[in-house]
This record gives C-alpha cells, structure tokens and sequence, in this order.
C-alpha cells in the first residue's frame, strides 16, 4: 500500500507526488481515495479509489538511479520495431502506453525517433498519430528519469535513443 509522501509514477500523468489519503464522497458512498499532485502541473489533482483495482494498478513506484541505468543499457542494442500497418501500429502503441512498461515505452520512443528522422530526411513528418505516442512516451518516461537522474528532458531523450550515452554516475 502507498503511503502520503510516496513518488509513484500514474499513468500517462507522469510522476506525482501522493499528498493526501482521505475519504471523499464523489459517488454518493465515502469511499478512501489517494490524492495525486503530478509533479509537472502542481495546480492538479488526481484523485484515484484506493478499492479500484484498474486505477490502483497504474499506480507505480518510481524507479531508482541503478533501475534507470540499468534499464536504458539493455535495450541500448534492441533494434527499433517498426509496424508498417498504421491501424496495427496505433493498437501496439495504445497498448504500450496504456500498459506503461518503461522497457516497451523506450523501445517505442526509439523506434518513433528514427521512423522521424528516416521521414524528415525525405521533407516529411511523422503522422498524428505516430507524433501523439511519442509525445506520450517520451512524456512518462523523461518525467521520471529526469527527476531521478537530474538530466534534461532534452539531454534524457537522445539517450534514450540511443544517439548518445548515459553520463556516468555522479560518486555518491
């Protein structure tokens, strides 16, 4: 169980602080709720029923410096998986990001990036929907690893795309 002060990643939300956890009557029932503030919009307010199991369960602990590095160095080699059937395509990504697998959203980031670049290099850009999921990814991913490892959002995507490397570890 998740106590108030927690970091917990929240789905597409990014990282949020739990700030409260309190009884509310939003339904007509007082029913226990966490109350989420996500870090990067301090003015909102999630509020997710601790008895909801689908909620709950998007509700993750941030990982820390050793995870992140060591989650970016194995997929470092993963070559990106493009599927060229854009309905086929748009159903994995949906699944990706609803899922919210670190492992499966860098994979994604990365194989969008170099899609990106391969189509701007012919004078194009990636499709609304393509450019929506990266977005999405990059945005849960670099919320936390950038917190964690205090690196840019601008400096984290490059490598998380394999363009660049990890800087080492700060000695502690």
């Amino acid at each position: 169980m998740f106590k108030v002060g927690d970091t917990v990643i929240y789905g597409v939300n990014g990282t949020c602080e739990i700030v409260e956890i309190s009884e509310f009557n939003f339904t007509g029932t007082e029913t226990p709720y966490y109350v989420l503030r996500p870090k990067g919009d301090k003015g909102s307010v999630i509020y997710v029923p601790i008895d909801n199991k689908d909620l709950t369960s998007k509700m993750k602990y941030t990982l820390d410096e050793d995870e992140i590095r060591e989650l970016i160095e194995s997929v470092a080699d993963m070559e990106p998986l493009w599927v060229d059937n854009a309905l086929t395509r748009k159903q994995h990504y949906r699944d990706i990001v609803a899922n919210g697998d670190r492992r499966e959203l860098i994979c994604l980031v990365k194989t969008l990036y170099h899609h990106e670049k391969k189509v701007k290099a012919k004078g194009g850009k990636l499709n609304m929907t393509d450019e929506q999921y990266y977005r999405t990814a990059i945005k849960m991913l670099c919320d936390e690893f950038s917190d964690v490892l205090k690196i840019s959002h601008e400096k984290l995507i490059p490598i998380l795309t394999g363009e660049k490397e990890l800087p080492p570890k700060a000695s502690a």
